[in-house]
């Protein structure tokens, strides 16, 4: 509650990233067919090369592709600073919370229980989630949103060919699990 708006901005740095990255490879393959359009106008008015020809074009696409990886990098920026700081904020809250909970708990609570697991409380499972706050959660959220968009970018190009990849995706998963399955009766 007290880091809406700046995980609000966090996850909206994130689908900047994504988008980033994924639009530069559909730039990537743009500026390759740019290129090899200029080749082929180089061979067919038989020039040494057909760069005259594509060369704005091209400059333009390279303009266009820095642009969006820089967009791309200060969104990483962001969104890594964003993070840091909101988990920092969240494990402070958290560790204080633990503190005095733990000094309402009976002497008892001392007594029965080692002092490295009282610790471990404080430095094993406080980094964990911090791990999971800083990277894990942006990282899933990033990796989905990829996903998305590469799917639909797969889309937008052939939907046979989409339909042959997830076809083939869900072949792998499940030849995947027939092997694991068949081989984990040798791993007691």
């Amino acid at each position: 509650a007290d880091y809406g708006s700046a995980l609000i901005i966090a996850m909206v740095c994130v689908v900047v990233t994504s988008i980033s990255n994924t639009s530069a490879s559909i730039f990537m393959n743009q500026l390759t067919a740019k290129i090899e359009e200029g080749v082929e106008h180089g061979k067919i008015f038989g020039t040494q090369s057909g760069w005259e020809h594509i060369a704005p074009a091209v400059y333009t696409m390279v303009i266009i592709l820095v642009v969006i990886y820089i967009f791309g990098l200060i969104a990483t920026f962001f969104q890594a600073r964003i993070m840091a700081i909101v988990t920092q904020g969240f494990l402070n809250k958290t560790r204080k919370k633990m503190f005095s909970t733990m000094q309402d708990l009976p002497i008892k609570y001392f007594d029965t229980h080692h002092h490295g697991d009282i610790m471990s409380h404080y430095t094993n499972d406080i980094d964990t989630i911090r791990q999971l706050i800083s990277q894990s959660i942006p990282t899933v959220f990033q990796a989905g949103l990829t996903l998305i968009a590469l799917v639909a970018v797969m889309l937008y190009f052939s939907v046979w060919m989409t339909l042959v990849v997830l076809c083939g995706v869900v072949l792998m998963f499940a030849v995947s699990g027939k092997i694991g399955g068949g081989s984990a009766k040798y791993f007691v």
